[in-house]
């Protein structure tokens, strides 16, 4: 099996920062061939460069990295095909994982209800609010957390608002807009010591290999329930993950799914135990 990292954008030979503990911890599983790219190359002109040889014969590579768009994970995928590298995760598969609203058929029993629409289609303020009391904004992959942008709109909400709103959306979002405008039902979450309850499950083949605490509540906050995880662990890709949160009321939701590859390991994870269970076998 082989994995590989984006190096440093100064050095095809050092790891980026943020991948470093789990760069090293890689390095330490037996028979894992760990490559770096060149970070630069590839941001600057979509072109993989290899910090050593690859093998005559196609062999699987896992990534673990930055987020891509799907057009942009489309080209790594095959510029390391070139180089016999064959990524586990197919381009339709992360896309699927990656952009929400398509894996939402399969998950929608346990999740918020959603609306699509594409960009720059204005949005009906009035239809909106006949769906939800409340919801949020977000294209098809992030919403723009930690900014001015409100966390949800609700009944008092205007359409001259709404569509100002929407043009600081665009700004936010900018060259990293993917897919399309989700407008999302929006709900409370529970909270342990002012932290909503919120975990990360990574799953592999099917097998949901690791579940961390995804929001850096107390240790007396519960688990997701295994049931509901078990009931999520045969969706159509072989790495992905998905987010789950428990509700005011008890009852527990997903949030989010992602590619295995690009989504973050939450703080404190032990890195160690994550490379070990992903490569257990």
């Amino acid at each position: 099996m082989n994995i590989i990292f984006p190096s440093s954008m100064e050095n095809v030979n050092e790891v980026d920062t943020v991948y470093k503990r789990e760069y090293v911890a890689a390095s330490r599983i037996k028979n894992l061939n760990v490559f770096l790219f060149n970070y630069s190359e590839w941001f600057f002109n979509k072109k993989i460069q290899l910090n050593k040889g690859t093998s005559e014969a196609k062999e699987i590579c896992i990534y673990r990295g930055w987020m891509f768009k799907p057009n942009e994970y489309k080209i790594f995928y095959h510029e390391l095909a070139d180089k016999n590298l064959q990524l586990l995760t197919a381009p339709a598969q992360y896309n699927r994982m990656h952009e929400f609203p398509l894996i939402y058929p399969k998950v929608a029993e346990n999740t918020p209800r959603i609306k699509t629409y594409a960009f720059n289609e204005r949005i009906n303020i009035e239809e909106l609010q006949k769906i939800f009391a409340r919801f949020l904004v977000k294209d098809y992959v992030k919403s723009v957390k930690n900014t001015s942008f409100p966390k949800f709109f609700d009944q008092k909400t205007s359409q001259t608002n709404f569509d100002n709103w929407m043009k600081v959306f665009y700004k936010y979002r900018s060259d990293l807009l993917t897919g399309g405008i989700c407008i999302k039902e929006y709900v409370d979450l529970k909270k342990y010591a002012d932290h909503t309850n919120e975990w990360r499950v990574f799953y592999f083949h099917g097998n949901p290999f690791i579940i961390l605490p995804n929001s850096g509540q107390s240790k007396e906050a519960p688990s997701v329930p295994q049931a509901l995880v078990d009931k999520y662990s045969n969706l159509e890709s072989p790495f992905y993950t998905i987010d789950y949160g428990e509700e005011t009321n008890g009852q527990w939701i997903i949030i989010e799914t992602g590619d295995g590859g690009v989504s973050g390991l939450p703080d404190n994870t032990n890195v160690n135990e994550f490379y070990k269970g992903l490569f257990r076998d």
